[in-house]
Formats: C-alpha cells, structure tokens, sequence
C-alpha cells in the first residue's frame, strides 16, 4: 500500500464507508460528527431532562449515511463499474455481524431479567431487525415516547430499519439516474428532498408516529446528504468562507441539541436546523480543513465516531438492563456513569473482534489494536 494511504488512514482507522472513497480522502471530522451524534442520543436516553433534543443525534446519522453511501453509489457509477452485488455485501458485512452479537447479548440478558411476554416480544424485535424491518414492526406496537418503550432493549434498532431501507432503494435509484439520465439526477435528488420533508411536517402533525418511524418521511434527511456529493463548493476553497459556513454548520447543531423544544414535534421541522448544520460542515470539509473540522478530528472524538455504531447497539440495552435489574432507582448519577463506561467498554470490544474482522481486509495487523 503507498505511504500516503497508510499515513491517510492511520488516524484511529478510517471507516469502511470512508476508506472506500480512497484512502487519502479519509475524513475525521465526519467521525467527530458521529461522535456528536452518538453522544447526544447516549445523553438523552440517560436523562432526557439532560439534552431534551439529544434524540436529534439520529438525524445527524442519517446526514452522515446518506452523504457516504450516496457517495460510494454515484462514484462507482460515475466509473462504470458499481455493483449492486457488491454494495449490498459491503452493507451486510457493514452491519449484520455487530447487530446479531448485540441481538444474542440481548435475549440473554432479557432471558434473566424480563417477564416471559416480554422476552418474547424482544424476539421478534430482533427477528424484524435482522430483516430491515424494525422500524415497521415498533411503528405498529409502540410510540416510541410512550413509557412502555422504556422496556424494549431492541427498540433503538428503528433508525436502522430506515437506514437499510434506504440502502435498498438508493443504489436502484442513483445507479439508474447516474446512466441514463445523468442531468436529471439533481432534480430528482432536490423533489425528493422538498416531498419528504413536506410530508414529513405535516405528519408531524397529524401522524406523529408515522413522522417518527416511517422511512418517507425520514427520506429526505438521508437525500440531504447524498446531495452533497454534486453540489459546487468551489467558492469553499476560500478560507475565511471555509470557516464561516462550517462555524455556521456546528452552531446549528450545537443550538439544535441545546436549545430546540421537543414539544416542537420530531423530526418536522425540528429537524431542519442539526440536518443543515451537518450538511455544512460535510460540505466545507470536502474543500479544505476548519477550525469546526479540526476540533471535529481530535482523537477522543473520531475514537468515538469510530466505535460510535456498536455504541449504538449496546447504549441502549445497557441501559434498560440496568434498571430491570435495579442497579439504581431511575438510574443515579453512579449508576449513569457505570452504564456509560459499560457501553463504551463492550462497544470498543464489538468494534475491535466483531466489526472490523468482518469490515475491513485481513491486512489489519494486531499491532494497531491502540492506534
């Protein structure tokens, strides 16, 4: 491998996603970015009086996917040689081995600790989200802000239902566009976006669970990011623009995540300002490094962002288990500190021996186990 890939994917390891798009384009802000995602969602569900619109991590995620899986889809298509086959390989190897760990961990754990109809129920969450059918199966069984909710250690495995579905149809769509009608790809990619987001508003309103689970409505916060990839940013070669819009993009989010109501109703328009915020931000970091784009890239951020999808799996199980067991009332502030450093602990485990020897080529020495 040339030095200057080496050198370009040395930093903690770059992710799959990214280190597809060739080494040397190996971002870490965009792993700062999911840092920030994970995190805020980690904060709200351990205290939602803590980060009230901490749930808005998600819709960041959906930014960051859309921009690396569209990303992937219309360069390889650009060259000619994308591959259905392939992508969706690529995809299960991405996602199935951490989740059906997670899966197995969770049954028996919820074999010890949940009543039988329970632990029945946590089954067939698990079978729908082996099947990219999560979001569907708790879209007819639960309001997500409903307090039963608060016992389903699968119940976080939704937003992943809307991201696989997502990766079905994406690829079809943008593999067709990109050849055989090449200009009509961004129009088509900014109808999606504007009729997405509408109905997700209005869903919002009188819908608000179809708003929540239901891929149309989540659509456009995923076309957000794969139209990134063919907008001009040429004038983003200008610093002081550079840090202007990105600055502008963290604030966005850093104002999302801290002062927005959730009595707004989520996603809608709530989601509107952290979606565009993480669009700039991806954005101005495709033509040059920022200020936003250098702290994004300190370590203790892209280790996260690195580990941030087993997090996600296990954040939340952790959480539900240590209640049922009564680790604390309502989980105190210890008790919230030892949920974290477990979560964050059994997540870099999952990353290191499950994600990455089905992720990334046999080529990864045990000498960058700490890097």
């Amino acid at each position: 491998m040339p030095r200057h890939e080496r050198l370009a994917g040395r930093a903690w390891g770059a992710s799959v996603e990214q280190r597809h798009q060739g080494g040397i384009n190996y971002r870490q802000d965009i792993d700062g970015l999911r840092a920030v995602a994970v995190l805020s969602v980690f904060a709200y569900h351990l205290n939602p009086a803590l980060l009230p619109s901490g749930g808005l991590g998600v819709d960041i995620f959906f930014v960051i996917s859309g921009y690396l899986i569209g990303g992937i889809i219309l360069r390889e298509s650009d060259a000619q040689n994308f591959s259905f086959l392939r992508f969706y390989e690529r995809r299960l190897r991405r996602i199935v081995p951490a989740l059906i760990v997670c899966i197995i961990g969770v049954l028996i754990a919820s074999c010890m600790t949940l009543m039988p109809s329970d632990f029945e129920a946590t089954g067939v969450s698990g079978v729908a989200a082996l099947l990219s059918a999560s979001n569907l199966y708790f879209w007819q069984t639960v309001d997500y802000f409903n307090e039963a909710a608060a016992d389903m250690p699968l119940l976080h495995t939704w937003s992943l239902g809307v991201e696989e579905q997502f990766y079905i149809l994406a690829p079809i769509l943008l593999a067709l566009l990109s050849k055989y009608a090449r200009p009509a790809l961004m129009p088509t990619l900014l109808i999606a976006l504007v009729a997405s987001l509408t109905l997700n508003v209005a869903q919002v309103t009188h819908a608000p669970v179809d708003a929540f689970y239901l891929p149309q409505g989540r659509a456009w916060e995923l076309v957000a990011g794969v139209v990134l990839n063919r907008l001009p940013g040429s004038m983003m070669s200008v610093r002081g623009l550079r840090e202007l819009v990105a600055g502008l993009g963290a604030m966005l989010i850093a104002g999302s995540l801290l002062l927005l109501d959730p009595a707004l109703g989520w996603p809608g328009l709530a989601a509107v300002p952290p979606v565009l915020g993480t669009a700039l931000v991806i954005w101005t970091g495709q033509h040059g490094k920022s200020t936003t784009a250098r702290i994004l890239s300190c370590k203790p951020m892209t280790f996260i962002g690195l580990i941030s999808y087993s997090l996600y799996l296990w954040h939340w199980p952790a959480i539900v288990f240590a209640r049922e067991i009564g680790l604390v009332d309502q989980l105190s502030n210890l008790g919230r500190m030892l949920v974290l450093l477990f979560a964050i602990l059994t997540a870099w485990l999952s990353w290191r021996f499950v994600e990455q020897p089905f992720r990334r080529p046999a080529d990864m020495p045990a000498s960058r186990l700490f890097r």
